[in-house]
């Protein structure tokens, strides 16, 4: 049995005020963009905090509180910005 690779994937929701994005490259990385003067919950499918990396630092290193760790799923709170997230 063969497996596919999802090799890229793009997305954006329009918000209220202004467009949502975030965009995956393979099974490892994922960039989000909040806009100005908003909070998000990132979603992010990894087993536990310490296989995250957010632009190569501990999610701690980074700054990130607020986060929880649900099954496969690890939940995290930012501000507006980019995140690039490594799991």
């Amino acid at each position: 049995m063969s497996q596919a690779v999802l090799g890229h994937s793009k997305c954006s929701v329009h918000s209220v005020h202004v467009p949502v994005s975030a965009s995956q490259a393979g099974f490892s990385t994922l960039h989000v963009e909040v806009p100005p003067n908003t909070t998000a919950t990132i979603y992010v499918p990894a087993q536990n905090t310490e296989m995250m990396r957010e632009s190569g630092k501990t999610l701690a290193e980074a700054g990130l509180k607020g986060t929880v760790e649900q099954g496969y799923v690890v939940l995290t709170e930012v501000g507006s910005g980019s995140y690039d997230f490594q799991f």
